[in-house]
């Protein structure tokens, strides 16, 4: 299972037992703990990418078919053995996922 939490105002994500960390010194008011349960990360599988339940299907591909407009019936017909709720939980982990952001550490000498 993944965990992902929004530590002072950005996402951190963790795996399995990795997500003990983040509760060290936080208070509840200071993290919002999302949980994908369907969503996994398996660096063998699939080149590290989310995927659905362990399964040979990345959070991209499901997304993207989503967004050139295949209908959910269609997704789920082409791919048997995924479920509704894996396309609602792809597409609430893709969302998660934009609201991290990047930014550069600046180290002044």
């Amino acid at each position: 299972m993944v965990q992902c939490y929004n530590v002072w105002g950005g996402p951190v994500c963790a795996v399995g037992k990795g997500t003990q960390a983040f509760d060290v010194g936080l208070g509840q008011q200071e993290r919002t703990a999302m949980k994908f349960t369907r969503i996994t990360h398996n660096p063998a599988l699939m080149g590290g990418k989310p995927c659905i339940r362990g399964l040979r299907v990345t959070v991209g591909t499901v997304v993207g078919l989503l967004a050139v407009g295949e209908s959910r019936e269609r997704i789920l017909a082409a791919y048997p053995y995924l479920e509704p709720g894996d396309l609602d939980e792809a597409l609430a982990y893709a969302a998660w996922r934009l609201e991290e952001r990047e930014e550069e550490f600046l180290v002044t000498t």
